[in-house]
């Protein structure tokens, strides 16, 4: 599957960053998987099966802007709503913003709304029925005030296929995936619709998303949302608290923080082609180049001394494939010198994750070789030195199904066996940097982020436990634990997601309430506006930075 680079995450792995995050379930920012037939058109959800809830579409409204009272849209936009009623008559609307041209995949913002609060509550219920969903009890209403949500179009002017999914173009149809992300609840389903034709369908996306799918049209559409607690009822609450004043947004195309999370990656073009990696600071365009390739920009990986950086060679332009060759460079970090990094691996290196051994003394890089008498590839390891020579093979088993777990000076630790296969047992093998000699060990222990991520600076470390109930920030190495009793709302979003550090001193909290919780105070303050997505912080906790659809900004975190 290809993919516009805009919708790849590219690691940066420049050593350590010691900061760990807690799961979820799939980000809008994460592109669709297994949803593309080919790449020379735009195909989505290649499959008929699954729950389904069939519309037709009556008046449509273009030229429209969001409102906050019902229909909620008026005229002066560039939002197109329409009106439509289900299959057992239900009534709701819909409203999206045309995606930009040009990406083989676009994310967009859209609005499900319904005419009164006696639709919401028909809309979920139909969609308990067709969904198999637990249908969660009804709460004190509250005023209905639907707010918009991201969207992934997977298709636009499609032609709708005999077998199910669509191709092409020229058929109207637009072939959506909803991120239904708020109150606790994550859910996605497909959302299919044709305004030539005025008809269309919510189409199941995955069975596990039922309940939350339900709860989520319920929060929204059936009972609205819970008024917002104030420190005067919420003793968790505090009035104090900082906010974020946006300064300026990135010029040139962001590649992500620093290892030292002290200024910000950006990708520029080369002079005479390629591309460069520079880091500029947070408060002003100013980039100091680190490498170049010859080509396009892949993942990069440093040690103190040197980095490798992975040169891709797209076969077109803004489409990433994993087929497209490329090419490994070791660059001194210093003086900016290139080597060539050749071996048997081609065109198709393989790169860890963390490849470097902590002293730079040797980068671990692999090789896919084809097993005899089958289709699959078992892959093996070389040791690169900084001089740009390759030691090995190492054979370790001729598994399909290999990663590299850890790496010293004398003792790299990789598992066999498939990690997502829960029938498939993992051993663990050792090599022996100075001999590549393999033995068998023991299993790696817990991986360090599963203890509760680290503050910047080492001193201490946050946990959400009891299914959500509690936040605990743990001094260290011995020191003692402050609790956060987390409010009933707020329970199912901390379970799920957590809290990330903005700094040493605070961590960002986002539910019901948004804001930074302090952690000598365990009290939540601030101002998180609704409209800001996903935000890094530099180690100092001064600057929050938004990768968003308007690009990179940079704001100051400040109390007031």
């Amino acid at each position: 599957m290809k993919l516009s680079p805009g919708l790849v995450l590219l690691a940066l792995a420049l050593g350590s960053s010691g900061v760990a995050g807690c799961k979820t379930k799939t980000s809008p920012e994460a592109a669709p998987a297994g949803e593309v037939r080919d790449a020379g058109a735009s195909v989505a959800e290649p499959f008929e099966a699954g729950a389904r809830i069939p519309f037709r579409i009556g008046r449509i409204h273009e030229g429209q802007v969001p409102t906050k009272a019902p229909p909620f849209h008026a005229p002066g936009g560039a939002w197109t709503f329409f009106d439509a009623t289900t299959a057992g008559g239900v009534p709701f609307g819909f409203g999206f913003a045309n995606p930009k041209a040009g990406e083989p995949i676009a994310f967009g913002k859209m609005l499900l709304t319904v005419p009164r609060g006696t639709a919401g509550k028909r809309l979920v219920e139909s969609f308990a029925r067709a969904f198999h969903g637990k249908l969660p009890p009804e709460r004190a209403p509250q005023p209905i005030t639907p707010q918009t949500f991201t969207a992934a179009y997977l298709a636009t002017d499609a032609k709708a296929l005999p077998e199910g999914g669509f191709s092409g173009s020229g058929g109207g149809w637009y072939a959506t995936k909803l991120f239904l992300h708020r109150s606790g609840a994550e859910a996605e389903v497909y959302f299919n619709f044709n305004l030539r034709e005025r008809q269309g369908a919510f189409r199941e996306k995955d069975p596990d998303y039922a309940d939350e799918l339900v709860a989520y049209l319920a929060d929204e559409l059936r009972d609205g949302p819970r008024p917002r607690r104030t420190p005067d009822i919420d003793p968790s609450l505090s009035k104090a608290g900082p906010s974020i004043t946006w300064v300026r947004t990135l010029t040139g195309k962001a590649y992500g923080l620093s290892p030292a999370r002290d200024s910000y990656l950006v990708v520029l073009p080369a002079e005479g082609g390629g591309e460069r990696l520079a880091s500029t600071p947070f408060d002003r365009d100013e980039p100091t180049e680190l490498l170049r390739v010859p080509h396009r920009l892949g993942t990069v990986t440093c040690a103190a001394d040197a980095c490798l950086a992975v040169d891709r060679q797209p076969e077109h332009e803004n489409v990433i494939s994993s087929d497209e060759p490329r090419t490994l460079f070791l660059v001194d970090r210093k003086t900016k010198k290139r080597i060539e990094v050749k071996g048997e691996w081609g065109t198709r290196p393989q790169v860890p994750p963390e490849p470097w051994a902590p002293d730079g003394s040797f980068v671990v890089v692999g090789a896919r070789r084809p097993k005899e008498g089958t289709r699959e590839t078992y892959e093996v390891f070389y040791l690169v030195t900084p001089d740009g020579k390759a030691r090995g093979p190492i054979d370790v088993g001729r598994e399909p199904s290999v990663e590299v777990a850890s790496i010293t000076k004398t003792r790299i630790v990789v598992s066999v066996g498939r990690r997502w296969d829960k029938e498939n047992k993992l051993s663990w093998l050792a090599i022996d940097p100075a001999s590549l000699k393999v033995s068998p060990t023991d299993p790696v222990p817990v991986e360090d982020g599963q203890e509760g991520p680290l503050s910047p600076d080492g001193k201490r470390r946050v946990l959400c436990r009891s299914a959500g109930a509690e936040i605990v920030v743990k001094e260290l190495p011995n020191g003692p634990e402050r609790v956060l009793s987390v409010h009933e709302d707020d329970r199912k979003d901390i379970a799920s997601r957590c809290v990330k550090w903005a700094g040493s001193q605070r961590l960002e909290y986002r539910s019901n309430v948004r804001g930074w919780l302090d952690t000598a105070t365990m009290k939540i303050g601030g101002t998180l506006d609704e409209d800001v997505g996903a935000l890094e912080y530099d180690a100092s906790g001064t600057w929050a930075i938004e990768n968003g659809e308007a690009g990179v900004r940079f704001g100051k975190l400040a109390a007031p």
